[in-house]
């Protein structure tokens, strides 16, 4: 992204700016200018740019395995530095693991749930277009699967026939859980009524 940058890129660069333009921009819209909207259309897909890596050398990429590189990129070693500007370092490998931006897959993610929301697409079409997944959509979103929200229903009702008197046993069978899924839900059924019991003397 370093040859992207509005001011000191590569002659090619999508979007040309001088000093005074870019920091007016980056006050308007974000310091973090690798995520303004305007480059999304210039870049490619994760999965385009794994296909013509491996287009190019022939193999398949093993993210457990360093890449050395032939001409070294220069990566972004301090945002702000006294004089303000970017202090940029070469890098002649790219270390294993591939690390990411996380703040690019929360954007992605919240993307595609507000997609989803306004009802354009389903949520799995609204998570192909904006190139988000599950792990995600739950982490950075207020959205929680059907499934879940029927387990957390009948871990109420399994809850309330247990602090009634009834058997977990009878409980779990009225409610088709498991131990496994009540115990991880309520901590099973000696804190459960111990819990009960503190929160009625401290409201008695």
């Amino acid at each position: 992204m370093c040859d992207y940058h509005p001011v000191t890129g590569d002659p090619w660069r999508p979007v040309t700016m001088d000093e005074y333009t870019f920091e007016d921009a980056c006050y308007a819209n974000s310091f973090h200018w690798w995520m303004w909207d305007i480059f999304d259309e210039h870049c490619s897909s994760h999965e385009q740019m794994v296909e013509d890596v491996e287009y190019k050398f022939g193999n398949k990429i093993d993210i457990n395995t360093p890449i050395r590189l032939c001409f070294p990129i220069n990566r972004i070693a301090k945002y702000n530095t006294k004089k303000g500007k970017q202090s940029l370092v070469p890098v002649y490998h790219i270390p294993a693991g591939r690390p990411y931006d996380l703040s690019i897959t929360k954007k992605r993610a919240q993307m595609a749930y507000s997609d989803y929301l306004r009802g354009n697409w389903t949520l799995h079409q609204a998570m192909t277009r904006n190139k988000s997944r599950w792990p995600a959509i739950e982490r950075y979103t207020d959205y929680e699967p059907e499934r879940k929200v029927k387990i957390k229903v009948k871990v109420k009702e399994a809850s309330n026939l247990v602090l009634n008197g009834r058997t977990l046993k009878d409980a779990l069978k009225l409610t088709n859980l498991t131990k496994q899924t009540f115990y991880n839900h309520t901590g099973g059924r000696k804190l459960l009524r111990s819990s009960n019991e503190s929160f009625k003397s401290f409201n008695s």
